[in-house]
């Protein structure tokens, strides 16, 4: 967070996202101290929604980072996850939500289909936050030649996320639903999947000169 208040000192989003009072955000910028609990997960995943790169994130599955953002953009709260994870102390939860500790299969798959359960949300909640706090960005500096482009590519990445997602459901589902779902799209004017196949094979095929 460092890097965060030189930059850009005390800020109301920062303090009202994080959900904290005045002088807890003055304790962290000025004396160094570390957030806590829910407040550590919701500043952990302001500072990864604007470009900074968190190690202990990075450490987290895929699940259960999607969890963290949920909780972080106000989709799910920690009451909710200890209810479904059937316990009973918020340290046990918070291990998990930070990576300290993994938890046992039967509890994974309980956080997965969680954050299966609000992947749609949680995806627009991340597009409208990125929207809302990209003056705070690290990956786009104001009033600069990359600023349209690097937005393009977040805007990009969100929707990929967004095909993967609906593909892997689709995979999961009847082969005779996913064979209607190509049939519709190569008979309609403009064939949706195969184009949208080629620009993609076109991206990737790509190669600088």
């Amino acid at each position: 967070m460092d890097d965060f208040f030189k930059r850009h000192g005390k800020t109301s989003d920062f303090i009202e996202f994080a959900k904290i009072a005045n002088n807890t955000e003055q304790s962290w910028r000025n004396a160094g101290k570390t957030p806590q609990g829910e407040s550590l997960i919701r500043a952990r995943h302001f500072l990864d929604l604007i470009g900074y790169q968190i190690d202990e994130i990075k450490l987290l599955s895929d699940s259960i980072y999607k969890v963290c953002q949920c909780v972080a953009f106000d989709i799910i709260s920690i009451e909710l996850l200890l209810k479904r994870c059937g316990l009973s102390k918020t340290s046990h939860l918070y291990n998990y939500l930070r990576g300290r500790s993994i938890p046992k299969i039967e509890r994974l798959a309980i956080l997965k289909k969680i954050a299966n359960e609000h992947e749609s949300a949680r995806l627009l909640k991340y597009a409208e936050n990125l929207e809302l706090y990209k003056m705070y960005c690290v990956d786009f500096p104001k009033e600069t030649s990359f600023s349209k482009e690097n937005g393009l590519i977040a805007d990009f990445r969100i929707v990929c996320e967004k095909v993967r997602h609906l593909g892997t459901k689709l995979l999961k589902g009847s082969v005779e639903q996913r064979f209607l779902m190509r049939d519709k799209m190569t008979t309609t004017q403009n064939p949706e999947l195969h184009l949208t196949w080629e620009v993609l094979n076109s991206l990737l095929k790509e190669e600088l000169k």
